[in-house]
This record gives structure tokens, sequence and C-alpha cells, in this order.
């Protein structure tokens, strides 16, 4: 049973996650019963981190929903009963744990259904979910098996587009713009072709942080189509709800690599060496030379490197052919899915939830909108772009509203977004009003020399000198 604090993004986030392979590509009828069928053999660990089970019925249900509602259709409904009491009583609850104790093999539908015959309670009056909830807080249930031992296999993506892997190498240092004198690390985020080891998204930033993840991706999408599978670090950015909701709606399947086995990943992980045999060592001697101080110089000789020095570089897993070689051969074969620019910039958005107060005045960042009168008291979703809050859009149990109207606007971007890069300092002047006065008289003195000189000269040739007598 899920806790109270489990909220409805996570529930969605985690009913998405299951059927993730089911919608990322199409399936024929016997494909997808077979598959559904593999996953209700799986563990699963539930939001609240409970280890479950699902039935097909779940499975196909949350299949469903989500083709016709989208992401937004596998969060929860509010409960009907919302503010009324839940119990159960605890000689119920004492009898069906010694039913359990006697017959461990009685499953808690069985119990429920003995007491039901016994007449010690009323049918329908103890739910499945309920019992379950009790029995796992006692340690009834059995805990979930540990999982076997963990074996390498070398494996690779059908065609492209079929799975991208995703991560963040901490790269290079450069001279820090806000501090000179100091240096800043630059991180890469990259995207990596599982089938093709194309590099579909790579760029250097200052910030490790959600909207600098944002880009890269929302980026290698618009240029390369939509993934199958995003297969990513356990990185804070990489496991935020947003992404979740992004892939959820974008019908990806997000996948993360199991803690501290970066065998997982190990395409974008041997694409990293090689970036640090062939393209960190050469900047950095262009670092030290002087020669590449900003990081539009660096992604300038990222862009350059991959263009010339990988994607049409022989590589050995390919059998010798190039990444774009085998990329674009297999984009003629399986073309990519792909989603209007207007619709990526609309899932790419931002979302939050807040309470409307009774005068119908939301904040936001630190600023304070008006929303439309017939959302007073509620609870809405927004959704706005980090880079402009100057619009926000209002959706209420999935109907759009008009936009807030801003009323104290302090802010014109989120705080989580980095401020727009400093341009580098212009090269000082070497201006000084002193030396220049200095100079200016200097220049006047010599002027007044050559007037003084000059008008010596005029009046000795004007009065010519006497020659001295001769003496005899």
């Amino acid at each position: 049973m899920l806790s109270s604090r489990t909220t409805p993004e996570l529930i969605a986030a985690f009913r998405y996650h299951v059927i993730a392979p089911l919608v990322s590509r199409p399936l024929s009828y016997g494909e997808q019963r077979a598959l559904i069928q593999t996953l209700c053999q799986q563990i699963w660990q539930a939001p609240d981190g409970e280890p479950v089970t699902l039935s097909p019925r779940t499975i196909y249900r949350w299949l469903a929903a989500y083709r016709a509602g989208g992401w937004a259709a596998l969060a929860p409904a509010p409960r009907a009963d919302v503010g009324t009491m839940r119990h159960l009583d605890p000689e119920i609850l004492a009898l069906a744990i010694q039913l359990r104790d006697e017959n461990p093999t009685r499953s808690v539908q069985q119990i429920i259904r003995v007491m039901e015959l016994a007449h010690r309670i009323e049918p329908g009056s103890v739910k499945y979910s309920t019992l379950t909830y009790h029995f796992r807080r006692r340690g009834v249930l059995a805990k979930q098996a540990p999982d076997p031992e963990h074996v390498l296999r070398r494996r690779q993506a059908p065609y492209a587009n079929a799975e991208w892997q995703g991560d963040t190498q901490y790269t290079v240092r450069l001279p820090d713009p806000a501090r000179p004198g100091r240096t800043k690390q630059a991180y890469l985020f990259a995207f990596i072709d599982d089938y093709s080891r194309f590099i579909v998204g790579a760029q250097f930033f200052f910030e490790e942080n959600r909207p600098r993840l944002e880009e890269v991706l929302k980026w290698a999408i618009v240029r390369h189509g939509v993934p199958e599978i995003l297969h990513c670090d356990n990185g804070a950015v990489y496991s935020s709800h947003y992404l979740q909701r992004v892939c959820g709606e974008l019908a990806i399947d997000l996948r993360h690599g199991r803690p501290r086995h970066p065998s997982g990943k190990g395409k974008i992980e041997r694409w990293f060496r090689r970036v640090d045999q062939q393209f960190t060592g050469e900047v950095e001697t262009l670092i030290a030379d002087g020669r590449v101080q900003t990081l539009e110089q660096l992604n300038a000789l990222l862009e350059a490197w991959l263009a010339v020095g990988y994607h049409d570089a022989p590589h050995k897993s390919l059998a010798g052919a190039t990444p774009r070689q085998v990329w674009t051969a297999s984009r003629q074969d399986h073309p990519p899915r792909t989603q209007p620019v207007e619709t990526l910039r609309r899932i790419f958005l931002w979302q939050d939830t807040r309470r409307v107060d009774k005068t119908g005045v939301i904040q936001l960042a630190g600023n304070r909108y008006e929303v439309d009168a017939r959302l007073a008291r509620k609870t809405i979703t927004v959704r706005y772009d980090p880079y402009d809050l100057t619009v926000i859009h209002c959706e209420y149990q999935g109907q759009v509203y008009p936009d807030a109207t801003p009323l104290v606007l302090h802010h014109h971007r989120h705080r989580e977004v980095p401020n727009p890069e400093s341009p580098p300092a212009a090269p000082a002047t070497g201006l000084n009003y002193l030396t220049l006065a200095q100079e200016q008289q200097a220049t006047r003195a010599q002027a007044q020399q050559a007037r003084i000189r000059y008008a010596t000269q005029s009046l000795n040739s004007a009065h010519p000198k006497e020659d001295p007598p001769l003496h005899a």
C-alpha cells in the first residue's frame, strides 16, 4: 500500500516505468503478450520502497490508460473517501496474522475470503490493499529475494534510435570568467546511440544541473528523433521527476544503470575514454597556451573533433565502418520517430503544482500571478519556460485555463536557471589621464621651444653682428 506521502507524480512515474517497454516501440499482439508475462514475473520496487508483483490485468489497465490519456492518465484520481477514517479492527488483524502463520501459503485474498466465510467480517469490508499494507508493516509477507549474481553480457541495440546512453564527464577546467586568475570545471553532457556509436548530442557547460541536461537532450531529439530507450546514470539530474515526466510524455523507456556498475552504460563510458585519449590532452595544451579561454571556443573544438576525428573514423566495434555510415544506413531502414517542435517545446516546459488562494493569486519563483477566478482555492498545475517567467500556463484536472497574469514580477528567470554568461571583458585601454596630460604638456613644451628658436633666428637675421676691427 502506498504511503500518504507518495505523490501522484511518483505513482505515475512508477507505472510508466513498468509499461515503458510496451509503448516505446511498436509490438505485435504476440510480442506484447509475451512481454507482459515477463513483466509480471519481476519483483518491482513501489514508490514507497516496498517490493511488489503485478498482475497482467494491472499492466493492461495501466497500458490502456496511458494510450487513452498519456502520462496524466497514469496518476491516480483523488480518493472519494478523503477525510474519512480507514481503520482495521485489531482483532481482525490479529486473526488474519494467525491465519497466515498457520498456513504461510495462504494469499492475502484467500485470508480475506476465509474470514468472510467464517462470518468474522462483512463481505467487502476489508480491502486487499489495506490488509496487505498491515501485513508488510509487521513483516508478515515474504521479503524480496536477493538479486542473482551480476553477470556481464555483451549486448547491442538492434537499430539506430532503439537506445541512447547518456552521462556527464568532468573533462577540463577553463579560466573562470567571473574570477580572473582562477579556473572553473567544465562538464561534458553527452548522449550516444547504442547501435551506431553516433553522438547525437554533446556540449560543455559550467553547470551540472537540470536546465543543461534539458538543453542537450531537447536538441538531440529535435535533430535526430525520439529514442525508444534512454539509459542514463543514477546522478541527481538523470533521476529527477522532470526527466521521468518528459520521457513519459514522449513514450521513452527511461532506464538507470545499477549503482557502482558503469558497465551497464559501456558505450558512453568507452566514448568518454576516447575523449580523454584524443581530445582532452590536446585541448589542455591549447588552454595552457591561452588559445582556448571560453566555453564557446571549447564547444567549437568539440564539434570539429566529432566531425573529423570521430564520426568519420573507422570503429573497431562496427567492423571497420564509421559511426556516421552505420547511423545513416540504419535510419534508412528504420526511419526515426519525430515530434513537432511546438510539441517538444510544450513537453519540455517545467511543471509544478500551486495552491490558488481565495483571491485567485499564486506565487511562483518569487513572483505573484493572478489566475482565472474559477480556480480560487484549488490546487492547479502550472507549466512554464524557466528562462521566461512572464508566461505561465494553467491547467486543472486536465482542462486548460487562460494563462496567469503577472502581478509582481521580481524575477524574469527561474533561480535554478544559470544566468547568461557574461561576454569576455574587453582588453584594458591602457589610457590614463595623468600620463596623457603629461604627454600633452611635453608636446606643448616642444612646440613652444620650436617657436622660441624660430623667433631667435629671425631676430639674428634682421640685425647681423659687425665684424670685429682689424688691428695693425
